[in-house]
């Protein structure tokens, strides 16, 4: 009995020995596994992180150039407004000499009619065209 109860405990040591080891196999495999998932991940959380590197570079660079573009565009804008306003006041300033030379002009001209007699002539080719608007008006009511 001795002896059975002996193989007994040693046969129940082995199947517990085996069980531990087969769940030690088990542990490490899950644990061989995890440590590759874990190499996987940390590779691609790198490689989002450069990625995120470069973007926010990309970003800043492009931010960059708008603020560039934005303080071009408000000195265009200025540079235009100076140029209109020196454009209008050398147009005035060239209306008011022409407007100036051309109405000497029209003066001395009408001057020049009236001691001619032109206004007379005028008038009398003006009569026969307010003759036919009259008509024509006439007609057309």
């Amino acid at each position: 009995m001795f002896i059975a109860a002996c193989v007994g405990a040693s046969v129940a040591f082995f199947l517990t020995r085996l069980k531990l080891a087969i769940r030690i196999a088990t542990a490490d495999s899950v644990s061989k596994q995890l440590a590759n998932q874990l190499s996987e991940k940390n590779t691609e959380l790198t490689l989002v992180r450069s990625q995120l590197a470069v973007e926010t570079a990309s970003r800043a660079t492009a931010e960059t150039r708008l603020s560039e573009e934005q303080k071009s565009l408000v000195r265009q804008e200025q540079l235009l407004d100076e140029a209109e306003s020196k454009l209008s006041l050398v147009f005035e300033g060239l209306a008011g000499k022409v407007l100036s030379a051309n109405a000497a002009q029209f003066l001395d001209l009408a001057n020049a009619s009236l001691k001619s007699g032109a206004v007379q002539d005028l008038q009398g080719l003006v009569r026969p065209i307010e003759e036919r608007r009259w008509q024509w008006l006439d007609l057309v009511h």
